[in-house]
């Protein structure tokens, strides 16, 4: 679908390089294990995600969006940490908010072309090329972030 093109071929790019690794037993601080375990799962979501299935794309925003939520209220007392849970928040709700975009956009070209417009088909494609950048710049600073993480809570 070439509405969608531009976006499936930048996903692997970007968003698949959050990688955060799962063990962070290096470093003497309890608080890195948990909030990496939420920083695996939101990586799954995004290496599983089907650009093709509109439905799939909005679940994967509602996930996310429970993820945000969820490292919202993990407990952290560490400084450094704080902030990485504080920019995974934000970066979880770009990610989440692009995705539902991306969704309602694929609805709407879904639709029978006799309720669809030219300009609402135009519209959609302004919303994904929205969504593909907002993707593009969350996804370059989820993974200049994981890589922060991944030192300073030492993993190898």
């Amino acid at each position: 679908m070439p509405l969608l093109a531009p976006l499936a071929k930048m996903i692997p790019v970007s968003v698949l390089l959050t990688v955060v690794v799962s063990s962070c037993t290096h470093r003497p601080l309890p608080e890195c294990r948990p909030l990496m375990t939420i920083l695996n799962q939101g990586n799954d979501l995004l290496k599983n995600i089907d650009l093709n299935d509109g439905k799939g794309i909005s679940q994967t925003a509602n996930s996310l969006k429970l993820l945000r939520e969820e490292l919202e209220k993990l407990p952290v007392t560490d400084k450094k940490l704080q902030e990485f849970r504080s920019e995974f928040v934000e970066i979880y709700q770009t990610l989440g908010d692009a995705f539902a975009q991306t969704s309602e956009a694929i609805a709407l070209v879904n639709k029978s072309t006799v309720e669809v417009t030219l300009p609402q088909v135009k519209q959609a494609q302004v919303k994904v090329n929205q969504a593909r950048l907002s993707i593009s710049q969350a996804s370059e600073e989820a993974e200049l972030r994981s890589k922060q993480i991944n030192d300073y809570c030492q993993v190898e």
